[in-house]
């Protein structure tokens, strides 16, 4: 059991100092430049930001229209609807189905 404990206690003590370590370090220089006003990490930041959102606004601008032309065409259905013909039977009686 204490070689288990050791085991666990070496694998904390290295990420503890791993993660110390890690922090005065920046995670990206092209972002370090963004930030510090450098035209050329200014253009990688936001193409960066661009081709992140791309696939949210393809697919919002896609849902939309598709949702626009349904909703559209849900409400033209609605406008031309007449109950009167659809609740009535012809004075036959209603078709048989399959020839019964």
């Amino acid at each position: 059991m204490s070689r288990r404990f050791a085991n666990r206690s070496t694998a904390l003590a290295l990420a503890a100092v791993s993660s110390i370590s890690a922090l005065p370090a920046w995670a990206c220089p092209s972002c370090n430049q963004g930030l510090e006003g450098d035209p050329a990490g200014l253009a990688f930041y936001w193409s960066t930001l661009f081709m992140i959102a791309m696939p949210y606004l393809l697919v919002l601008t896609v849902g939309g229209v598709l949702g626009l032309l349904y909703w559209n065409a849900a409400r033209n259905a609605a406008a031309t609807f007449d109950q009167t013909e659809t609740m009535t039977w012809p004075a036959e009686g209603p078709e048989k189905e399959g020839g019964r």
